[in-house]
């Protein structure tokens, strides 16, 4: 059995089995859709909340395929697979491909959302909820899961202790059962970097402090593209002297200096080309092709400096948190990250990034399932042809609308007869009297 990757292609009709790591309890559904439902949308709830009541439902013995999932959520299967993968990544399932058996299996284990103590420590999680959900209703939340009642409480601690109350006096013999504490917490891989190696480089601090900023790290290591050594040396400089604590905000300032000094002595002319990428080609242009090898080589953070630079300008500490969002959230590969930088800044000609423009890209290619800088120049074509193809429409149908107006609008010429005026018989007598007068009196 192995853990799902996003190249399996999943199939309706696969075995489905449930597993959950604890009991999914009532108050653990109420706090995933206080905290979670935000950035993983109500279907992604509905997912987790099915998932979570048919697992005393479904056995070994039963035959449950996807197709049960799809109809009873009315979900397509790419959009199954969206949601699941929403889950995956904010640590609520984790999702196992078994094909050792004759029969392809999916086995989903559940794992409860993360405490709200625990919640509101976890950076990569409260970002996501206070950039969904704004400062306000953040702070609704914060004091929902705070400390109830009183907020203060005054005098000397005179509770019981346990052994004034319960006398130890045998030592019965307890069964012991192996309980897996999983944690609901998302996970920043990336298959290059060894962090246990790295942190074995890292001193003045715990191996559990640099733990419990393992995604923190591996991100800062995707946007620089320091190596373990680089960034060991960077962690035990920032570490505090007092409490032996990772310093993030010192960590990004010091790879900030590196990155300008680094910028500042490296020569123009060792810089990747980075130019406009024709997106209206078939087949990837030469120019093309150079990004895409700029994007495979560069560290976003240093792409985005080298883009910056060749027009004047510098990485301001918006863009540089966007950037950091982007890589710490792990929706995008860092080479699509860069061809998404490339296409906002150079492609549609903007001085600088927008939070919103750069996370709306993000999210239809995330949906798209764009994992390469290829897929992601494919991408920019295919967005190119549908707003050509959209711009010709319009044309077309205001055109077509114009004529109907105009068809509308013009006067019709009626074929009608003049009418001759009616005299009476005695007028024209009277007429003819009066001219024999005139002739006879000439």
């Amino acid at each position: 059995m192995q853990e799902s990757k996003p190249t399996i292609e999943l199939h309706a009709n696969a075995r489905v089995l449930v597993q959950a790591a604890v009991p999914i309890s009532f108050a653990d559904l109420a706090r995933t859709f206080d905290l979670y439902v935000p950035f993983i949308g109500s279907t992604g709830y509905a997912l987790y909340h099915m998932l979570a009541t048919e697992i005393n439902y479904v056995s070994v013995t039963d035959v449950l395929d996807h197709n049960f999932l799809l109809d009873s959520l009315n979900l397509s299967l790419p959009t199954f697979v969206r949601l699941r993968r929403k889950l995956e990544a904010v640590g609520l399932v984790k999702t196992f491909h078994d094909t050792t058996t004759s029969v392809d299996t999916y086995y989903y284990r559940l794992l409860p959302a993360l405490s709200a103590q625990d919640f509101f420590k976890e950076q990569l999680l409260t970002g996501l909820l206070y950039k969904f959900v704004g400062e306000e209703r953040f702070i609704v939340l914060q004091k929902r899961y705070g400390i109830q009642g009183i907020q203060k409480i005054q005098g000397e601690d005179v509770s019981a202790h346990f052994l004034q109350i319960f006398k130890n006096e045998s030592t019965p013999t307890i069964p012991q059962q192996s309980v897996r504490l999983d944690m609901a917490k998302p996970v920043v891989k990336d298959d290059h970097f060894n962090f246990e190696a790295f942190a074995q480089l890292v001193q003045g601090t715990t191996v559990d402090e640099i733990n419990k900023h393992r995604n923190f790290l591996i991100a800062q290591h995707l946007l620089y593209g320091v190596n373990e050594q680089q960034l060991a040396n960077i962690v035990s400089q920032t570490v505090t002297l007092d409490t032996h604590e990772i310093d993030q905000a010192g960590m990004q300032r010091a790879l900030k200096t590196q990155l300008d000094t680094t910028r500042s002595t490296q020569p123009t002319g060792n810089q990747p080309q980075i130019s406009s990428v024709e997106s209206h080609d078939e087949a990837l242009s030469k120019t093309a092709k150079a990004l895409v090898e700029a994007a495979n080589q560069i560290p976003p953070m240093h792409f985005l400096s080298q883009i910056k630079q060749s027009r004047g300008g510098f990485i301001t500490n918006s863009e540089r948190n966007i950037v950091n969002d982007l890589t710490t959230q792990g929706i995008l590969n860092p080479p699509v990250i860069n061809v998404l930088l490339h296409q906002i800044l150079i492609g549609m000609d903007n001085t600088s990034l927008s939070r919103a423009l750069t996370e709306t890209i993000a999210n239809e290619w995330a949906q798209q399932k764009v994992t390469t800088a290829t897929l992601a120049i494919h991408a920019i074509k295919r967005h190119h042809d549908q707003k050509q193809q959209s711009q010709q429409n319009r044309q077309i149908k205001t055109s077509s609308r114009t004529r109907n107006r105009m068809a509308k609008i013009e006067p019709k010429m009626e074929n009608v007869t003049a009418k001759q005026p009616e005299y009476d018989q005695k007028d024209i007598q009277k007429a003819l009297a009066k001219l024999k007068d005139l002739k006879t009196k000439d």
